[in-house]
């Protein structure tokens, strides 16, 4: 049975915020888009447990493909420097 209650997706950073999560512009995966808050460079770890991946890539904010990250099956972490805007493909 499902929960009474669940996030889509988690982030455990207070200073990190989801800006967007989409269909990727070309058809290959889903993209999350991060942003950090505080000015402070931080490692944060998203889960999204109704979502399976299995690979992750940094992109740029076109979508380009940059590098592969370790990540799980529902989780990535990854680090983000200060004030700056990290986007995912999840695959």
């Amino acid at each position: 049975s499902l929960p009474t209650s669940a996030s889509f997706c988690e982030v455990d950073a207070a200073n990190v915020m989801v800006l967007a999560f989409k269909r990727a512009e070309d058809g290959r995966g889903h993209i999350l888009r991060l942003a950090e808050t505080d000015g402070r460079e931080t490692v944060v770890t998203v889960n999204l447990p109704f979502l399976a991946f299995q690979q992750v890539l940094e992109t740029n904010l076109v979508e380009e493909d940059q590098r592969e990250l370790p990540g799980g099956e529902h989780s990535v972490t990854v680090s983000i420097r200060a004030f700056a805007v990290t986007t995912l493909r999840l695959q």
